[in-house]
């Protein structure tokens, strides 16, 4: 081979070395990036290696008292907050596992940090691109301290400051002061270890009874600029997942600061009381970070909707997929009926298999009610340690088959049918030899 040749074919290898490489720590077109949900036992969060998208596992440090940990279900103060049996934050329709992040109670501070892999730095910090992020989190009642931000460095456990000077962008339920009660605020760190807040006028109302507010969806946009062009950051409380918000709905804004986000590889967290923070998400668009699906979630087709009458059951053709095979979890199954009754005792519904896939209901309604009764059946599939999965079919229940059959649509009644009673018979033979002799045309003019 010579020289020419072996050139071309070194830098075809580098090149197929290369791509190879792109291929491997690129996260292509996933548009989530990183996930944290901690799907950890109860315990200290130090050296747990949870989520996808990170580079080690969480390192987390304390002064002065409690440390930051997961499984938490009371709370100093009693009380607590609206926890599901893993003591993890719920949130709409947005999905949730596992537990969540926080203190007992206000002694001491803690903070907790950890670092993003190569692909998931890559994916959050190019020029010219906008990031999302999104968290739950439950503010404690008063002197919240809360603070995440992603960045380039840790807290510093003795205060609202980073361990060294650097970046970062975040979202607190801290005041300006970076101390006691304020709602829920952005800040950046430039350059610096101490924290610049931009406050709104945004705090959730505490839930009654608790020591925490209610649980709200913070999500974040980050647009980043190229360098010398100030990058923006806008916070949104999210109540409407249907829609993604606009730049003019943030509660607030950060548009007057740029940074060096190259080096961003840490998402960092400190407090000094007890707000709870649960399923952080990063990645490239809205919907990804706030409506992820959960791939290990069954699949569930209640089936179609079906026409019957009174006292004639139904058999639903359900379909459930299991699609947990790490290991294949148990699936539960509840079926429920909508209305379940009626007060006046016009309704009565049996239902068979209601803790199977398929559901056999047999509905009797009293005679002569007019239209169909709509019932609604709904399966509700719960894979261990998840939330429900629900899917609906309705029974549309008639007087009796021959209502039934006209509620098809596509029943042409028999023009001998007298009575309309889907039958032609002898009876309507009857009816018409009654009426065979009547004379109805009229004898005289009939005024108008």
């Amino acid at each position: 081979m010579n020289s020419h040749n072996r050139i071309k074919a070194v830098l075809t290898f580098v090149a197929m070395v290369m791509a190879i490489v792109i291929l491997a720590t690129s996260p292509a077109s996933a548009a989530l990036v990183l996930e944290e949900q901690f799907i950890y036992e109860a315990g200290d969060i130090n050296g747990r290696d949870g989520g996808t998208g990170f580079d080690g596992p969480w390192v987390s440090t304390q002064s002065h008292g409690r440390h930051y940990e997961t499984g938490i279900t009371a709370f100093a103060g009693g009380g607590g907050s609206i926890l599901n049996e893993d003591a993890g934050l719920y949130f709409e329709t947005v999905p949730v596992a596992g537990s969540a992040l926080s203190r007992y109670g206000s002694a001491g501070r803690a903070e907790a940090h950890r670092t993003l892999s190569i692909a998931s730095q890559t994916a959050l910090t190019a020029d010219n691109t906008t990031i999302w992020f999104s968290v739950f989190i439950a503010a404690s009642q008063n002197y919240k301290n809360m603070m995440l931000v992603f960045g380039t460095e840790a807290f510093n456990t003795d205060g609202f400051q980073l361990a060294a000077a650097g970046d970062g962008f975040g979202v607190a339920t801290a005041d300006v002061d970076g101390n006691g009660d304020g709602p829920i605020n952005a800040f950046v760190f430039d350059n610096n270890d101490v924290a610049t807040f931009v406050v709104s006028t945004f705090s959730p109302a505490i839930q009654s009874g608790r020591v925490h507010h209610d649980t709200a969806l913070i999500v974040g946009k980050i647009n980043w600029k190229p360098n010398g062009t100030p990058d923006e950051l806008f916070l949104f409380n999210i109540t409407d997942l249907s829609a993604e918000p606009g730049e003019g709905t943030a509660i607030a804004s950060i548009t007057d600061r740029d940074l060096e986000q190259s080096a961003f590889d840490t998402i960092a967290m400190y407090d000094g009381n007890n707000s709870i923070v649960d399923e952080i998400r990063f990645g490239n668009n809205f919907t990804d970070v706030q409506i992820v699906a959960d791939p290990s979630l069954p699949t569930v087709d209640a089936g179609g909707n079906w026409i019957t009458w009174s006292g004639k059951p139904v058999t639903s053709n359900s379909t459930v997929i299991n699609n947990d095979d790490e290991p294949q979890g148990t699936l539960s199954y509840a079926w429920t009926a909508d209305p379940a009754s009626l007060a006046d005792g016009n309704l009565t519904i049996d239902i068979t298999n209601a803790d199977q896939e398929d559901v056999t209901v047999e509905v009797t309604k009293a005679a002569d009610t007019g239209d169909a009764t709509v019932v609604t059946m709904t399966l509700a599939v719960t894979l261990e340690g998840k939330d429900p999965v629900e899917s609906s079919m309705t029974i549309d229940v008639c007087d009796d088959s021959c209502e039934a059959a006209k509620a098809t649509g596509t029943v042409t009644l028999d023009p001998s049918d007298f009575n309309t009673d889907c039958i032609t018979s002898f009876n309507d033979i009857a009816l018409m030899a009654v009426e065979w002799l009547v004379d109805y045309k009229i004898t005289a003019p009939v005024a108008k």
